[in-house]
């Protein structure tokens, strides 16, 4: 799947693809193009306040030991402390509770705080 994103054929082998992305580094960045959100394929299902619903989705029960349904198997999630002092960027899988809460596992040593300020 890489190699064709990369417009190399299906079959490249790895080094192919690794050299491919070594030489993108070097490369003009392509230009972002602006679409109106009506014509946005993404933008087409868009629930906001009381309107949200993540049932309608479609989350299947993956593995039989599973505690739930993951809406998302790599995905990134940021979460900012209610007073904004800080932002965690993690990658995890999040789990569907009900139609408007998820949940996920962050162990502690995965999970560093920002220092104290003031302190080292």
């Amino acid at each position: 799947m890489s190699a064709l994103a990369l417009g190399l054929p299906a079959d490249a082998k790895g080094a192919e693809i690794v050299t491919a992305l070594a030489d993108a580094r070097q490369r003009e960045p392509i230009p972002p193009v602006v679409v109106e959100r009506a014509a946005a394929p993404c933008k087409q299902n868009v629930m906001t306040g009381d309107a949200i619903d993540l049932l309608k989705f479609p989350t299947p029960l993956i593995h039989d030991g599973d505690g739930g349904r993951y809406i998302q198997s790599f995905g990134m999630n940021i979460a900012k402390t209610p007073d904004g002092s800080w932002t965690n960027w993690s990658i995890n899988r999040m789990m569907l509770v009900d139609h408007n809460r998820l949940a996920c596992l962050i162990p502690p040593p995965q999970h560093h705080p920002p220092p104290v300020r003031g302190r080292r």
